[in-house]
């Protein structure tokens, strides 16, 4: 029912939505409704194991990379700016899910004369990054550092954990840093005194 529906729909935006397929119900089964029903019902993970026909046909059809891709949240920077003390950063969540547990994120400016980092909190609630919409952060790192040139990185750390393990790495290719837990910006800017 529509009333079912939008109930499920609304629980699973703030929650995981996990679960498997029990037979093969074309055109339900078939990938456009599947990969739509996704999306629509946050899916965060789905069994592989049962039921596999389903599994073969959306790989035989063609979707089942992009759910292997999208199952969950799945942050995307699209760009950065930096300009009179000021970054700009502009990420998406192309995921199906979103973020569900507290969680903050911060700029990391590293120094480059010195490797000194200095950790700006940038975002104080994640779960607001919403899937499907333009994410902008802006943060004046005036008087948080020192004047001098830094290369920037963003770092969504786990709040419980210290271990770089549980930060989430962004989908982009060639940012992430896995001894740090870091995505790489790819800026150096100059921070100039106040």
């Amino acid at each position: 029912s529509t009333a079912e529906s939008n109930y499920l729909t609304a629980q699973t935006d703030i929650s995981p939505m996990t679960g498997e397929t029990n037979m093969i119900n074309a055109p339900r089964t078939n990938c456009a409704n599947a990969v739509s029903e996704m999306n629509k019902y946050n899916w965060s993970l789905i069994n592989r194991d049962y039921l596999t026909a389903n599994i073969t046909n959306w790989t035989s059809n063609g979707c089942f990379a992009e759910m292997e891709r999208r199952l969950g949240y799945r942050f995307e920077l699209t760009n950065s700016s930096f300009a009179n003390n000021t970054l700009t950063l502009n990420l998406t969540n192309s995921g199906y899910a979103n973020v569900y547990k507290a969680r903050k994120a911060f700029v990391v400016l590293k120094n480059t004369a010195t490797n000194v980092e200095y950790s700006v909190e940038i975002s104080n609630d994640i779960r607001t990054w919403k899937k499907g919409t333009a994410i902008q952060l802006i943060k004046d790192v005036s008087g948080t550092v020192p004047a001098g040139n830094y290369q920037l990185f963003l770092n969504l750390p786990d709040p419980s954990l210290s271990s770089p393990l549980y930060s989430i790495r962004c989908a982009n290719t060639g940012t992430w840093d896995a001894v740090k837990g870091y995505n790489n910006l790819s800026l150096t800017v100059a921070v100039s005194g106040t």
